[in-house]
């Protein structure tokens, strides 16, 4: 009996040990199972909750074409007129309703940049490559489409590089014919910068320097074709971050201006009710705005969404295109091709603010601060500049 309760004991202490076995294995590939899936889904999730949110911002941008459109081309406008008074601005409802939707937007695209960041290493590799590939050809891209600006405004009559900036001084085309060949060649691109800074000059000199503050991309495209011609790619990475940043201030100041003069656009949206889809004026150009400083702000700050931030303006101001023809091309396409060149450039700017050091969520939380403090200045800048420049 002894014997045979042995054999008993044996067998199951082996079917428990073989059940354990089992369950063992049974556990491990559940948890391979499960690793996996947390890997695929570490991988993918923050990919697509970006383009879910670049699916919402687009949607908001395809929705104002023409509030993006410079509306000083199309409309009447008299910048020596006071704007709204600040307080109005920042206690109205709309532009309060704005701010604390942008507390939320903001925080969550600087979440996912700096995750995908610190995160996405397939994702990083990818956009390295194609920086890598693209950026070596920016000097060139930005030389041909300077090239073919300046033939455009040179045809298209006495303008001072944007459709609003005419004069009666005949050579200004003739000059502007001379420095679209001197830019093709690299070693002679230097030229065309002082031209111009000379056509800015002229323009500052006719319509007054707060005007011009509208379009410091031109001095950004000159500078940056000074550094290039000049030094070459050993100066490439500071040359094109100028660049970047004259061109979000550009976009900035077009926001604020949104914020400050809304007034300019109304005439347009009572001729073509279609543009603003039903709403009410008042709200539309308060979106309008927003949606231009915030694409302005993340240009400049972040990375992987200044990418799509970027993208995103290039297609909205194509989409304006359509809808306001011939002079709109002209008068965005120095903005058009920079933003092409900004898509495929990385950002030094967004290494130095979204730092390994903070959290996730603590990055986040600063670009939000960052994003309230340019919101600030900027108006504070607009307001004095105005009072500097008229008085009022």
């Amino acid at each position: 009996m002894r014997l045979v309760g042995d054999s008993g004991d044996s067998m199951r202490r082996a079917r428990g040990a073989g059940w354990q076995c089992d369950s063992r294995r049974r556990s491990s590939h559940i948890t391979r199972r499960v690793r996996d899936f947390r890997d695929r889904i570490g991988r993918h999730w923050p990919v697509s909750a970006s383009w879910v949110a670049v699916a919402v911002l687009l949607l908001a941008l395809v929705t104002s074409p023409p509030a993006l459109a410079h509306v000083k081309w199309f409309a009447p406008y008299d910048v020596v007129c006071p704007p709204r008074p600040l307080f109005s601005v920042f206690t109205g409802g709309y532009f309060a309703m704005f701010c604390g939707i942008m507390v939320a937007v903001m925080f969550a695209t600087a979440y996912i940049d700096v995750w995908l960041i610190h995160r996405a290493h397939a994702l990083n590799r990818l956009l390295q490559r194609v920086t890598a590939f693209f950026e070596p050809n920016v000097f060139l891209l930005l030389r041909f489409g300077v090239f073919a600006f300046l033939v455009a405004v040179s045809y298209s009559g006495n303008i001072l590089l944007t459709p609003e900036l005419k004069t009666d001084w005949a050579w200004v085309r003739w000059l502007q014919l001379v420095l679209a060949i001197l830019v093709i060649h690299p070693r002679t691109a230097f030229l065309t910068s002082f031209g111009l800074c000379v056509l800015y000059g002229c323009a500052m000199h006719e319509y007054g320097w707060f005007h011009l503050l509208d379009y410091p991309i031109f001095i950004g495209v000159a500078i940056y074709l000074f550094i290039m011609s000049i030094y070459g790619e050993r100066k490439a990475t500071l040359a094109l971050t100028i660049l970047r940043v004259l061109t979000g201030v550009t976009l900035l100041w077009g926001g604020m201006e949104k914020f400050a003069y809304p007034d300019w656009s109304f005439p347009l949206l009572r001729q073509r009710p279609s543009l603003s889809f039903g709403f009410d004026p008042e709200f539309f150009m308060v979106a309008a705005g927003f949606v231009e400083f915030t694409a302005a702000f993340l240009v400049i700050t972040v990375a992987i969404a200044a990418r799509a931030a970027s993208a995103l303006l290039l297609f909205i101001f194509a989409a304006a295109i359509p809808e306001f023809g011939y002079i709109d091309l002209v008068g965005h396409f120095v903005i058009i091709i920079v933003l092409i060149a900004l898509i495929f450039s990385h950002n030094p700017i967004a290494e130095r603010i979204e730092s390994e050091q903070r959290s996730t969520a603590a990055n986040a939380a600063l670009c939000v601060g960052l994003y309230f403090a340019a919101l600030v200045a900027e108006a504070a800048f607009f307001y004095a500049a105005h009072w500097l420049a008229y008085g009022t």
